[in-house]
């Protein structure tokens, strides 16, 4: 057997079932009544956003309420902010989806809106948190799940000595 085919071979496998292993769900701790969330991602990791839902269930306080996602980095300062497919009214309980790749929005059923492709990095000590326009004292945030690729300092090292075996195996033409 050709043992560079074997090295491809098994170096694929090692990449995509890493990927399967760093994909999981996030369940995001549930804030007091009127509070925003927050996640911090630990030390030692990066996440990549996949997604993120959750059910805002809003007072009977008269005001349109537009709940947004947002990273923050570890001094407070906002990096990036993604809006939500529809905006909400007192008195109800509606799902909101944010998605890498969605591309389009949604005003019927769940309000979904599209996180970017590739997904949004977040390194560690940063942090995702909501942003609500119009938020009440008696406004509830439950259900929060974000999906997340986790990479850690192991995972990026392996796919660094990869890729360099990868270079170093490329030839070179003059």
């Amino acid at each position: 057997m050709d043992l560079d085919l074997l090295r491809e071979t098994r170096a694929l496998l090692l990449r995509d079932l890493t990927v399967l292993r760093m994909t999981r769900p996030v369940n995001v701790t549930v804030p007091g009544a009127g509070l925003e969330f927050s996640q911090v991602v630990p030390g030692g990791r990066v996440w990549e956003l996949l997604s993120v839902r959750l059910l805002l269930t809003t007072s009977a306080v008269v005001a349109t309420r537009t709940p947004s996602l947002k990273v923050v980095d570890q001094d407070g300062v906002q990096i990036v902010r993604f809006g939500p497919g529809n905006t909400q009214a007192a008195s109800l309980a509606q799902t909101f989806v944010w998605a890498a790749g969605l591309g389009v929005t949604s005003v019927n059923g769940p309000q979904e809106a599209p996180l970017p492709v590739p997904p949004v990095v977040i390194t560690a000590g940063w942090s995702l948190q909501s942003q609500t326009t119009n938020i009440d004292v008696g406004d509830a945030y439950t259900g929060i799940v974000a999906v997340i690729r986790e990479w850690s300092a192991w995972d990026v090292a392996m796919f660094s000595v990869y890729e360099d075996e990868q270079l170093a195996a490329e030839p070179v033409y003059p």
